[in-house]
């Protein structure tokens, strides 16, 4: 098999898909990702080129560093984004036999998430933001299941789901306000961790209940 010929294949095809900018988060949280379906021939053949590399095939090996090595490469950037991943999973799970409503439901997310993230942002306040979102749909994909649970609504099994979403959220927006309290601490300044069981640590901890 011709390792070279098959990535220059795979480089064509995937040049010809539009790039997720993950540098512009305003913008580009909202353009919808590739869709899988045009990503699956690139798929099958780097898979391919693994499945020999695995065999010992040193050109196969090469040619696969070499291919999520760039940048440019959309795959590794759609497909190796695990918050991206989640958010359709979640759609996919309310809505599998429905794709409208399972669609909507992912551009709904990636519109809720552009809209909280602005360029001031730091990489580890859009993390956050990330989980926020998650969260917040995870918390209504529950709430949309007890709804539709009849009289099991009020069953144990059902609140104890609706509770535990509940403090997902809570937690989601606890690990946002830190992040964004470590990234201003940050400017201008060297970045400085304070560790559990530090008495700055407590302190804060106990600032943040209060609040």
């Amino acid at each position: 098999m011709d390792t070279e010929a098959t990535l220059k294949s795979l480089q064509e095809h995937l040049a010809q898909q539009p790039l997720k900018d993950q540098d512009a988060p305003t913008e580009g949280l909202a353009t919808p990702a590739v869709p899988a379906a045009h990503l699956q021939p690139g798929i099958k053949q780097i898979e391919s080129l693994i499945a020999l590399a695995n065999e010992g095939d040193a050109e196969a090996g090469q040619a696969v560093r070499k291919f999520f090595a760039d940048d440019n490469n959309p795959m590794w950037r759609q497909l190796g984004d695990l918050a991206d991943v989640a958010r359709r999973a979640l759609a996919s799970a309310l809505f599998g036999q429905k794709p409208v409503q399972a669609l909507s439901v992912e551009r709904h997310m990636r519109h809720k998430l552009a809209s909280l993230v602005d360029k001031d942002n730091s990489p580890l306040e859009r993390m956050m933001i990330e989980r926020v979102v998650i969260a917040w749909g995870f918390a209504h994909a529950v709430d949309l299941i007890a709804a539709t649970a009849g009289e099991a609504i009020l069953s144990p099994a059902v609140t104890k789901a609706q509770e535990t979403a509940e403090k997902r959220c809570h937690a989601a927006l606890k690990s946002l306000q830190l992040a964004r309290e470590i990234s201003r601490g940050a400017v201008g300044k060297t970045l400085r961790l304070v560790m559990p069981g530090q008495p700055e640590y407590e302190q804060r901890s106990k600032e943040r209940g209060a609040g």
